[in-house]
């Protein structure tokens, strides 16, 4: 069918890699079409920014470093049929529609059911059971996944946020006051398949997955409870699967300022002064997702933390993938976190 906004996904090619994100979320659309003197000059899609973030290109570079110059695109002659035909052979769900000249003249998406829209084989899990000590004393009275921003806890826009794109199947694994946790997720029960799991004494953040082995789920969606993030989970979940991965890690581009001029030496002679560098790192947003068979071969019930986890896993054959998130994120494990999520968080 042919979309009635398309006109909205249109960016010129001096936009930045930031200007296409926005778009991308402000339309749904799925993909930010580039021109020049009203011609289409390529795409861009989510996967094409995650790609430029993984290679270490920043928001504010230009869109040109990722577009796509070759996309399939349709004529505006073609007739629907031929056009869905073309859209099922390629594997796309949507085209650029132009004429002869590459005028852009539209968008059309495929009639097709996304069968990531539900997840009989996946299950979300939730990690629940730090002590919170950095946000003491809140945490003295309540687990850190009760702690609210904007009035709502942190674990149920966790829950919110997976249960809005179709998942249903939940576990919760906690130890520190896992049953204040469990009475207030009660009013979930009659939307979500949600369990829980209290762990005799903590695990940490992947040792109480040890529990799923006799679960019948294909993947494990992993979240800690104190990340938030406007993420899309189901592309995670396509990612993941497409690669044929083993073990996907979400991951965030972060810049560091130090604060001071930096000097390159040679023994005890100046070289050069760097006068406050900016550092790029990906950093784990502690979001994972893992097959059933990594949990089934390599858990054991002993307190163990996920990145030591996967640290210990040096077998080839194990395939390991990193998932850029261009998306909102915060890691609340400080009470400067908390503050930051508290005045800042819109999603």
């Amino acid at each position: 069918m042919k979309i009635k906004n398309w006109k909205k996904s249109i960016l010129p090619k001096n936009s930045l890699i930031k200007d296409v994100i926005y778009n991308l979320n402000k339309t749904k659309l799925k993909i930010c079409m580039i021109q020049e003197n009203q011609k289409l000059i390529g795409i861009i899609t989510d996967g094409d920014i995650r790609r430029g973030l993984l290679k270490n290109l920043s928001l504010n570079d230009n869109v040109l470093k990722i577009i796509k110059k070759k996309p399939i695109i349709i004529q505006e002659k073609f007739s629907a049929n031929k056009i869905n035909n073309l859209l099922n052979q390629k594997g796309v769900d949507i085209v650029p529609i132009v004429n002869s000249k590459k005028e852009i003249k539209g968008l059309y998406a495929n009639n097709f059911t996304n069968k990531y829209n539900e997840f009989p084989k996946t299950a979300v899990v939730i990690m629940a059971g730090g002590f919170g000590k950095r946000l003491m004393p809140i945490t003295k009275k309540i687990p850190k996944p009760l702690i609210e921003i904007k009035n709502v806890p942190i674990i149920e826009k966790i829950l919110l946020s997976f249960i809005n794109e179709g998942f249903k199947n939940f576990f919760i694994i906690g130890h520190y006051k896992i049953e204040m946790i469990m009475n207030y997720l009660e009013k979930f029960n009659s939307q979500i398949n949600i369990k829980f799991i209290k762990e005799k004494k903590p695990l940490g953040t992947a040792g109480g997955l040890y529990y799923l082995k006799k679960q019948d789920y294909d993947d494990f969606i992993i979240s800690n409870s104190d990340v938030i993030t406007s993420m899309n989970y189901s592309n995670f979940l396509k990612f993941h699967k497409k690669n044929k991965s083993n073990i996907t890690i979400a991951a965030k581009q972060e810049n560091f300022e130090i604060p001071f001029g930096v000097l390159k030496k040679s023994k005890d002679n100046l070289i050069d002064i760097n006068e406050k560098p900016s550092l790029n790192f990906i950093v784990n947003a502690g979001i994972y997702i893992l097959d059933k068979k990594i949990i089934i071969k390599l858990l054991k019930p002993k307190y163990l933390k996920m990145t030591d986890f996967i640290k210990k896993i040096t077998n080839k054959k194990i395939k390991k993938k990193i998932f850029i998130l261009h998306e909102n994120w915060i890691d609340i494990g400080s009470k400067k976190d908390l503050k930051k999520a508290r005045t800042n968080v819109k999603f």
